[in-house]
């Protein structure tokens, strides 16, 4: 099967007739009908509907471009590698990571992008939330792992999510809430929630999870950024609301991590590029990330 037969079919199915489809892909019309014809001979299917008013594809027609779909990124991520591994490249991705989950975001990709790509030099750079975001915006960095949110200039960004997780609140052990194992958003209806000021990403992240489930805090409470939280936590009385796998070192004999058990509530993380960034290596981390 040749790769040139299965962007044909691709091309049928986009623009509808074999004659645009032929135009589009600067071929003849006949020689687009044969390359079909020589496709269900060798699948042993009928890809296209033969009419005299119009062209469609059958059932399993669709289901073949399906397949030639996932085939041709296969493809095309194979040459990039390829390209990059004959021709010695030495190019470079710069990576923006919340300090405070390096591990669980990059532990099972790292390793392996650098055993197929050893001539990627990869430059890592460890931030708070908005200074990936900046960074992303500023073009000074590749790819940064953010919470999926809607920014304000998400039009710009492209979020390729990765994780997903629960959501979480954090209490202080001599608050009434620690007795619980979980709790309700409801349970919370009166109790005052620890945002970031100085981090609207993650604060915006928050909001957004609390609004899908109709949740409207009844007062909120300002610490700078994530560092500050347990200091907040412990002065204030309030509460903090996360996705599960937070946690602050050194807080364990104060703090308590208790899962809120709503479906709706929970955070979806992405690594996040610009979509004018052309760098070649981008969607190859991509792939790697797709498939840990």
């Amino acid at each position: 099967m040749k790769i040139e037969y299965m962007k044909e079919l691709l091309a049928i199915e986009k623009y509808g007739t074999y004659s645009l489809a032929a135009q589009k892909l600067y071929i003849t019309q006949s020689a687009l009908s044969r390359h079909i014809n020589n496709m269900e001979q060798e699948l042993n299917i009928i890809l296209v509907e033969r009419d005299t008013h119009k062209t469609a594809l059958t059932e399993a027609g669709k289901e073949t471009c399906k397949s030639f779909q996932k085939i041709l990124h296969e493809y095309s991520v194979l040459t990039d590698k390829l390209t990059i591994q004959k021709s010695g490249m030495n190019g470079t991705l710069r990576l923006g990571m919340l300090y405070y989950t390096i591990s669980s975001d990059f532990k099972n990709i790292l390793p392996r992008f650098c055993s197929e790509y050893p001539n990627v030099c990869l430059k890592r750079f460890s931030y708070q939330p908005q200074e990936i975001y900046n960074a992303l915006l500023n073009d000074s960095l590749d790819i940064g792992v953010l919470a999926k949110a809607e920014y304000p200039t998400e039009d710009l960004l492209c979020f390729h999510d990765f994780a997903c997780s629960s959501g979480i609140v954090m209490v202080a052990k001599d608050h009434p809430l620690s007795l619980k194992e979980s709790l309700t958003l409801n349970e919370l209806k009166n109790e005052p929630i620890i945002l970031l000021s100085e981090d609207p990403c993650t604060s915006r992240s928050i909001t957004e999870a609390l609004s899908r489930c109709n949740f409207t805090p009844k007062s909120i409470i300002y610490t700078d950024q994530i560092d500050s939280v347990p200091f907040s936590i412990l002065s204030s009385g309030g509460v903090h609301i996360n996705g599960s796998g937070l946690v602050f070192p050194g807080y364990e004999d104060t703090i308590k991590v208790i899962p809120i058990v709503d479906a709706q509530m929970s955070f979806t993380k992405s690594f996040v590029y610009r979509k004018s960034n052309d760098n070649p290596i981008i969607p190859l981390f991509l792939n790697i990330a797709s498939s840990k």
